[in-house]
């Protein structure tokens, strides 16, 4: 295998695994210990947070990271429009921002370990258990909060959206409301069930080479 451009970074990227894991644990304890801290104050983390996501998602573009480009690019995407165009729209206190902060950070609470300690078997089953619980909060949660910004504009003296905004919620509904339990659900439950015990995993199959034909 040919060494990735980006190899040189390694000992940057580990440390980047813990401050990230570190910060994502902090956002969890807060929104389960309820907290004083605003809203605003724990969205300028995770804007932060995530924006050592979207490093991963170049790691994996650049083939220096295992994972799902495609998924990546929409899962982050998704979570970008959410900070910074549906979390600023949302009444204050709305219970779709606890549910989706909390489906975020569980979920990147159990998934940074698998990076920082890669060998562990028994890190790698939480993580492959883990989104069975937090894919499905997260994804409605999302949902429901860009459907309830896109109606805003059916209230009473309320101004219409701009086209790039309606793209942008339709966008995460349809991801959500589409996609997401009918091509993501069913992949991360093919994963998780034998993590569980609950399914046997599946083993990967190698295509046979073609047979060359003698003239």
């Amino acid at each position: 295998m040919a060494r990735s451009i980006l190899a040189p970074l390694a000992p940057i990227f580990q440390i980047l695994n813990w401050v990230a894991f570190a910060g994502w644990a902090y956002v969890f304890v807060q929104l389960v210990g309820k907290s004083d801290e605003t809203d605003t104050e724990l969205i300028v983390l995770v804007k932060g947070l995530e924006c050592i996501c979207l490093v991963e998602v170049l790691r994996i573009m650049l083939g220096d990271l295992k994972g799902n480009l495609s998924l990546g690019l929409f899962l982050h995407g998704i979570r970008m429009a959410s900070l910074f165009q549906v979390f600023p729209r949302l009444p204050t206190g709305h219970w779709t921002f606890w549910w989706i902060l909390f489906a975020w950070s569980l979920s990147e609470v159990t998934r940074y370990p698998m990076y920082m300690f890669p060998s562990s078997s028994t890190i790698r089953s939480v993580r492959m258990v883990a989104p069975l619980l937090t894919f499905p909060i997260g994804c409605y949660s999302e949902a429901c909060a860009a459907y309830l910004v896109l109606m805003q504009e059916k209230e009473e003296g309320a101004e219409k959206h701009p086209w790039w905004l309606l793209v942008i919620l339709g966008t995460i509904l349809f991801v959500n409301g589409v996609l997401g339990p009918t091509q993501a659900m069913p992949a991360l439950v093919q994963k998780g069930l034998p993590a569980l015990g609950l399914a046997k995993e599946q083993p990967k199959t190698t295509k046979a080479p073609k047979e060359v034909k003698r003239i």
